[in-house]
């Protein structure tokens, strides 16, 4: 699919472009400039024209912070795979001396760039000319905030494009990255993408958008989500780390699949066991993976004594499988596409009756002979339907769970049990 790159100086609304062009609102908005770090995309369709429109964070080459030259590095990576360029610039501050080392700087893909002038809130097309000396054919004016001339911009996107008609988007299965700051999400992701596609830095809360990029692992697409870290309440203090918060709770909901970072030398924080609990709540295939093993000087008894760890203070996903390694050296990384199938075909697989009523219903009949009937009635997660002649107490609604764990193989997945029997 062929991909338009959303590129500009801090400040100039691109991310509220992406958002108006888009439809929804996945890109950070906030007065403060540099709020994007990173590359957000999506399917944008337009008048049966499909593409992805890529947000990009804004560009500084006089910061000497360690962001700004990621950015600027990030942002020059992926010019030469778009296939059109919207260069964002704000008509009410008018062309500044940055825009004009930008132009110049775009003026060899100059084929493939439309200058957007957003911010014209009454659309003045007259004051739109002194653009034109940026040195581009191509200029429109928008107002992202109150979408005019947005349907005109796509019109111009969708007819600078070749390949835009009778594309099917199939739904990959989503798997999101989740942990608190600084366990090493950002360079897991750039590991499995097999690219530097977020940042990575040693800072804790680099990314503060959600990323998601297809990533081939074996044979399968996966479509995976890099998430901000998730702190405890009182240590967030910015605005925008809040929506990034909220953004990654609702990520987890999507998502089909928690691959759960932990740093292999840290003591579980109260708010990793926060994080476990809303993957249990949301209903969420997981897998723990333990990074920075290669930091680790006795890891055999290491990795007993995190596996206990896990029973002890992850106890409502101690069914999740522990996969140990070194994003930045790629030490087992292989191991968590491993992990990744296996769960899923657990996640997605559909139990026949007979295997549920010949093998599991007489060993719960021994102890509870109320029970009638088990039947799979939901995957992803896989949910059961017990069928009861009397009121069964938790515990042994427990029981049930747990005798379906030792027959047969839940790993990394949590299990819906809905029960039908008397109301007393």
């Amino acid at each position: 699919m062929e991909k338009v790159l959303l590129y500009g100086r801090t400040n100039v609304g691109k991310s509220t472009l992406f958002n108006k062009l888009t439809g929804h609102n996945k890109a950070i908005v906030e007065e403060e400039p540099g709020v994007t770090r990173d590359l957000n995309k999506s399917v944008v369709e337009w008048c049966g024209n499909k593409f992805v429109l890529i947000d990009s964070g804004g560009m500084d080459f006089y910061a000497k912070d360690y962001f700004s030259k990621s950015i600027i590095e990030l942002n020059t990576s992926i010019l030469d795979e778009v296939s059109l360029v919207l260069f964002i610039v704000d008509y009410k501050s008018g062309i500044t001396p940055f825009d004009h080392e930008l132009g110049i700087y775009l003026r060899k893909y100059n084929n493939k760039v439309v200058v957007v002038v957003n911010k014209n809130d009454n659309i003045d097309t007259d004051n739109e000319n002194e653009f034109y000396a940026l040195g581009f054919d191509n200029v429109i004016s928008v107002s992202a905030i109150h979408g005019k001339n947005s349907g005109d911009l796509l019109d111009i996107i969708v007819e600078n494009l070749e390949n835009t008609k009778n594309i099917n988007i199939e739904e990959n299965r989503r798997i999101i990255i989740v942990g608190k700051p600084n366990v090493g999400k950002s360079t897991l992701f750039n590991s499995l993408a097999g690219s530097q596609r977020t940042m990575v830095t040693p800072i804790a809360g680099t990314t503060r958008d959600f990323i998601e990029e297809e990533i081939v692992l074996g044979e399968s697409t996966y479509t995976f989500i890099d998430t901000a870290g998730l702190r405890r309440k009182r240590s967030i203090y910015e605005k925008v780390e809040k929506h990034s918060v909220y953004r990654t709770v609702k990520a987890i909901e999507k998502a089909d699949l928690c691959l759960f970072v932990i740093d292999s030398e840290d003591e579980i924080s109260f708010q990793e066991t926060k994080i476990a609990g809303l993957i249990k709540e949301a209903g969420k295939a997981v897998i723990i993976i333990f990074n920075k093993w290669d930091e680790v000087t006795n890891k055999d008894a290491r990795l007993k004594q995190l596996q206990q760890i896990v029973k002890e203070k992850l106890y409502f996903i101690d069914y999740a499988p522990i996969v140990s390694i070194s994003a930045k050296t790629g030490l087992r990384v292989h191991k968590i596409q491993e992990s990744i199938e296996k769960v899923f075909d657990i996640y997605y697989r559909q139990i026949p009756d007979r295997i549920l009523n010949d093998n599991i219903l007489p060993e719960l009949k021994i102890k509870f002979p109320e029970i009638k009937f088990i039947k799979q009635v939901k995957t992803a997660p896989p949910g059961f339907l017990v069928f009861s002649s009397k009121k069964l107490h938790f515990s042994r609604k427990r029981f049930i769970e747990n005798v379906l764990r030792e027959n047969i193989d839940f790993s990394g997945t949590p299990i819906k049990m809905i029960y039908r029997e008397p109301e007393k």
